[in-house]
């Protein structure tokens, strides 16, 4: 113990101020003594001191608390929260035995008489007993046999028909194309009513074995349709030398060609499609009405309501009439007179009819497909991202190239000139194969196309040492054809242009045959011309120099000169003999025809000549 060593330190200590992160304290400096004074200052309680009189000095009021009054209110104030919080939670923690809920008293019933109380209970039931026989009634109604026969109708007819019920509860279908793309409005409510058949037929197919049970299905539904959609309606087109401008009967135009059905029809499916027929044929008139008034032309058209009539050619005469014959049932009354149907008329062009179809068709299809959009042709009503479409925007060639493409009346103006040009060129080319007689032969194959703004035809050329196909293009007005020496050449529908062409042709074979003859008879070819350059001998009985060949041969002495002319249906030859000891002496010169004896080939013919002359 006396060994032991204490350390004394001050009693003053420094306070703290911060300590690093390294663990390194910081102290805070002793205060000055002016510091000091302050820090006292800021404890007087000036609200304790009184106002003395003037010159006397100010006095400070006798405080009379306790000592610890302070601490012990502070203490009691916490010691109040503490218990209150302990309070809490012990309340908290055992709730059932502080907290209860009062039941709450029922208000009392008035109480009823016996009697009273049956009649209610006697209404309720009775009022649930009939709600129980009207279901079972309509549960027996339904379950019948004619019910079920009316609903499998009805899910077939839904199968290929647009069909909904109204709020109604009336079963409605719809008539119109504008799930496919049309936008035309048609003259009436394209919608058609189904209801189950009443009449005489329904009963007689409930009456008929199991066996027969599809028919029944059939007959079962009656189909009602608004007067305006019910009749017959065609577009009928004819193609004419003179204007056909009366045309209101169904009979007049004759039977319309129809692909039969596989399985006969039921007659409310009939209705229905006949009235479909009726909206379709509208369409398709309203659209040719309004694009042949718009057309600018010179030629004199005629649009009116129900026909239309266009000119193709002046010369030679040809027409295009349109008619929209519309027929309607006896029921309708007719609100304009009947009109006188003429004896005859020329037959329907058919094929023009249903192209004119499928390009409605194809602009249904053009409509429902998506495209960019086109701002152009946009109304204020559309979205601001059409309007404002920017790149994806076609330009205005293209509007107006897609326009052109759209327009079905331009399109069936097209494909009727081409019938016609077609049939004036099949008449042409019968002709020029019934005038050639003898070598070469010639033949036509039509190729079978299935435009119908294009045909071709090619002209075969046979002869004992080949043959050779002349390819023949007719594009609307148009006509292309394949040269034999390579090569094509257009000209338009002029029967003396296009005949000359084709009769140089059969020409410039002939030629090409006799080459190959006098090249297997080693004759020397000096020149050859399918535009001939005739000799003074045959210029001056040559016919026409366009459908003419000229061929210069020498003998393989060099004695004999032919000057060969090749026109149609004959042939014309000069020939020059030379003397052989004098090469600069005097010249026999000799102009025949070749001999065109029966059953001989100009094959046969040209080379018995060489043969002769060598």
């Amino acid at each position: 113990m006396e060994d032991m060593k204490v350390s004394l330190e001050s009693l003053y200590t420094n306070k703290v101020k911060e300590i690093d992160y390294e663990g390194e304290e910081h102290y805070q400096e002793r205060s000055s003594l002016s510091q000091h004074v302050t820090e006292l200052a800021q404890r007087v309680d000036f609200s304790e001191v009184t106002e003395g009189k003037e010159g006397e000095p100010a006095v400070k009021k006798a405080t009379q608390k306790w000592p610890w009054e302070q601490p012990h209110s502070k203490l009691k104030q916490a010691l109040t929260e503490v218990s209150v919080l302990a309070d809490m939670l012990h309340i908290l923690h055992d709730h059932r035995h502080y907290m209860a809920m009062d039941t709450v008293a029922p208000r009392p019933t008035p109480s009823l008489p016996l009697a009273f109380q049956y009649i209610v209970k006697k209404k309720a039931l009775a009022r649930a007993a009939e709600i129980l026989k009207r279901g079972t009634e309509a549960l027996t109604h339904s379950s019948s046999r004619e019910e079920r026969a009316f609903h499998r109708a009805l899910a077939e007819l839904r199968r290929r028909w647009r069909v909904r019920r109204a709020p109604n509860g009336n079963i409605l279908g719809d008539l119109g194309y504008s799930t496919a793309g049309s936008t035309h409005v048609p003259q009436s409510r394209a919608i058609f009513e189904v209801k189950k058949s009443t009449g005489t037929e329904s009963s007689q197919a409930v009456s008929q074995p199991p066996a027969e049970e599809q028919g029944k299905e059939k007959e079962i539904l009656s189909i009602t349709i608004f007067r305006e959609l019910r009749g017959s309606s065609e577009v009928v087109i004819f193609l004419s030398s003179s204007p056909v401008r009366a045309c209101e009967s169904m009979s007049a135009v004759g039977t319309i060609p129809r692909v039969p059905p596989r399985r006969p029809l039921p007659s409310w499916e009939t209705k229905i499609l006949a009235a479909q027929n009726i909206i379709f044929n509208q369409e398709l008139f309203s659209h040719l009405t309004k694009e042949a008034y718009n057309t600018k032309t010179t030629l004199p058209y005629e649009v009116y309501t129900d026909r239309i009539i266009a000119p193709l050619s002046l010369n030679p005469p040809c027409w295009l009439s349109v008619h929209h014959v519309r027929e309607y049932d006896d029921n309708k009354q007719r609100l304009e007179p009947v009109v006188v149907v003429p004896s005859e008329l020329p037959p329907v062009r058919w094929d023009l009819v249903v192209a004119a179809k499928l390009l409605l068709r194809q602009r249904h299809l053009r409509s429902v497909a998506l495209f960019p959009p086109r701002p152009t042709s946009t109304r204020y009503t559309d979205n601001p991202t059409l309007q404002n479409a920017g790149a994806n925007a076609l330009s205005d060639s293209k509007i107006k190239t897609a326009d052109k493409k759209d327009n079905i009346f331009q399109s069936l103006l097209k494909m009727a000139k081409h019938m016609h040009n077609e049939e004036r060129l099949r008449q042409w080319l019968v002709e020029l194969v019934g005038s050639s007689r003898g070598d070469p032969v010639l033949q036509l194959h039509w190729v079978p196309s299935l435009s119908m703004t294009e045909t071709a035809v090619y002209l075969h050329v046979k002869s004992e040492g080949g043959g050779h196909s002349v390819n023949v293009q007719l594009s609307v007005e148009t006509v292309t054809v394949g040269l034999v020496e390579g090569g094509t050449a257009s000209c338009p529908m002029d029967k003396d242009k296009l005949l000359g062409i084709l009769r140089h042709q059969v020409v410039v074979y002939q030629m090409f045959t006799a080459v190959q003859v006098a090249e297997k008879a080693s004759w020397i070819i000096l020149q050859s011309f399918t535009r001939p350059q005739l000799s003074s001998t045959l210029a001056r009985d040559s016919g026409n120099y366009l459908e003419a060949c000229n061929i210069l041969l020498q003998s393989p002495d060099a004695h004999n000169k032919l000057d060969i002319l090749l026109e149609w249906k004959h042939v014309s030859v000069s020939k020059t003999h030379t003397n052989a000891s004098d090469a600069d002496g005097p010249c026999t010169a000799t102009k025949f025809k070749m001999d065109s004896k029966f059953g001989q080939s100009f094959h046969q013919r040209f080379s018995n000549l060489l043969g002769t002359m060598a």
